[in-house]
């Protein structure tokens, strides 16, 4: 990624206003094309949808309540959200978490956003916090996917069957 876009991009906490673009990015067909669990098709559905989203984002992604889950938004030089990282399934007595990201706004895809905004936050991680494991679990042909978390040197560890052809991919990264 060049330094000038790399001056461009901001990692924040989420803030109310980043629930809508949250929300888009999770029902987009394209952008949870690796994705097993299905999307909304009906309008009951997409409804049903929303709501559950709208808890979440309430109880879970603005709330520090529960602690299962922490968003780090990337946002450009606006403070527009362009894609998220989160951490979830936090177990403090293994001291381990899992990772996700997805970079929703599709004119910073392919540009090094998620590769830079990845390395930031597992900096973040390694001197804010107490983790020593770092795991992602990626369909294995989500190629991008996997040659991100590669070169941010996670290792695979393991390949789980999900059923009807669907593989993913496990790898962790150990910090400190």
């Amino acid at each position: 990624m060049n330094s000038t876009l790399t001056k461009q991009i901001i990692i924040r906490s989420a803030i109310e206003t980043d629930a809508k673009a949250l929300f888009l990015w999770q029902i987009d067909e394209d952008l949870n094309r690796y994705d097993p669990k299905p999307l909304p098709s009906r309008r009951e559905e997409l409804l049903e949808s929303c709501q559950v989203f709208a808890c979440f984002f309430k109880d879970e992604i603005m709330s520090d309540e529960t602690g299962e889950y922490q968003y780090f938004m990337i946002a450009n030089e606006s403070n527009q959200p362009i894609g998220y990282i989160n951490v979830f399934s936090i177990d403090e007595i293994k001291k381990e978490a899992e990772l996700g990201i997805m970079i929703g706004n599709r004119n910073y895809q392919g540009k090094g956003v998620a590769s830079y905004a990845l390395n930031k936050v597992l900096m973040q991680i390694q001197e804010y916090g107490d983790l020593k494991r770092i795991y992602v679990e990626t369909n294995v042909d989500n190629y991008s996917a996997v040659r991100l978390f590669e070169r941010a040197g996670f290792i695979k560890v393991g390949i789980e069957d999900w059923g009807k052809g669907v593989f993913f991919q496990t790898m962790e990264k150990h910090l400190k």
